[in-house]
């Protein structure tokens, strides 16, 4: 092995697809040099970026692991991370944050590099698991960075917020309130750089529905940004990243279960506007409906794919006798615009109340250093 030519060692390893490109570095000191080098990297991610063209690379948070898979089929378990139990995992421009189950450590992973940069969780007495977090970076000198805030309404109406970055290593509190509520288990997306959760007005219950940004260049929020429906206290709200251009909401109605999603035309932190025409709507109380209820406070993990018009969204199972959810039956429903509706089960859990969250993954040649 130490005698093959240089040429020959990059074309096999040109053939290795990303998912197991860690296994390589582990072969021996040649190959795990060679393999980390810019040049190879760019190569390397282009052929195997093209080679997946037609299908989804998605990382997912299941039973506190982290996997990687394709639309729908499991197709490897992340190695990096095996001995950590992950409750939160959110996506930026090809680095994970990972937030540990007992929310009390930090975790950047580039799963690329096999890298990752373990961070200090300063915090006060408050319950960590009431903490919202999100990822995304400086437009002008693509510092990468994190926010952390508390949820005002635990216990009472307090915001405290900080940001890390990862370029001075070290927190920050910043002198800002979000411009409308956010509850804790809404997980917010990264988007060119900036975070969008859904949320409300505030301090009205009944507050109108509506997308709160933060703005990882100017560290401040954004105003509140409209939705193309009306929504209720109750109704149960997602969003999700559309090709890492745009926006999509996953709404369904707590009395009907209409199912709608919508992908934005243009978003940016100060400003939204939306298709004209809904991407996908369904009814879904003739079927046997998505494993979580409109309301519990379960946050939908989906995302799309606009070429085969179909969403995937994860959750758990109902049962069809009492159509009652079974919490420890993990599955993901792929629902045709076309009103085509299939199950598949992605295994029995023994955490109930871990439900599967999923998000688009592209590689990256980002370093952490």
């Amino acid at each position: 092995m130490p005698n093959l030519p240089k040429d020959l060692v990059e074309e096999v390893l040109f053939r290795v697809p990303v998912k197991s490109i860690r296994k390589v570095q582990f072969t021996c000191k040649k190959w795990n040099t060679l393999s980390k080098g810019n040049f190879f990297a760019k190569k390397h991610l282009g052929q195997d970026i093209l080679a997946t063209a037609d299908k989804f690379m998605v990382v997912m948070m299941m039973d506190f692991s982290v996997y990687l898979m394709n639309i729908i089929e499991r197709e490897a378990k992340l190695i990096s991370l095996v001995e950590v139990d992950v409750a939160i995992v959110l996506h930026c421009d090809g680095l994970l944050l990972c937030i540990t189950k007992d929310h009390s450590k930090l975790v950047v992973w580039n799963p690329y590099w096999g890298q990752t940069r373990w961070i200090e969780s300063t915090h006060n007495s408050q319950r960590l698991d009431f903490h919202s977090y999100a990822i995304g970076y400086d437009k002008i000198i693509k510092s990468y960075k994190i926010l952390r805030f508390i949820d005002p309404d635990f216990p009472t109406p307090f915001v405290e917020v900080k940001i890390y970055d990862l370029n001075s290593d070290s927190w920050r509190v910043l002198d800002v309130v979000p411009s409308g509520q956010i509850y804790h288990y809404n997980r917010g997306v990264s988007l060119k750089g900036n975070t969008y959760w859904f949320g409300r007005e505030k301090p009205s219950q009944s507050g109108d529905g509506c997308l709160v940004c933060f703005d990882f260049t100017s560290e401040r929020f954004g105003p509140l940004l409209p939705v193309p429906f009306e929504w209720i206290y109750g109704d149960t709200m997602s969003v999700s990243t559309v090709r890492e251009e745009q926006l999509a909401i996953f709404f369904m109605r707590r009395d009907t279960l209409m199912l709608e999603i919508w992908i934005s035309t243009k978003i940016e932190p100060n400003a939204v506007s939306w298709s004209n025409k809904v991407f996908l709507a369904m009814d879904m109380t003739p079927l046997v409906d998505l494993g979580f209820r409109p309301g519990e406070g379960k946050d939908a993990s989906f995302f799309i794919d606009e070429e085969k018009k179909v969403a995937v969204v994860f959750g758990k199972d109902i049962t069809e006798e009492d159509r009652e959810i079974n919490p420890t039956r993990n599955v993901v429903y792929t629902i045709g615009v076309d009103g085509s509706y299939k199950k598949s089960y992605l295994g029995e859990s023994p955490y109930k109340s871990c439900y599967p969250l999923a998000c688009s993954y592209v590689p990256s040649l980002v370093q952490l250093n």
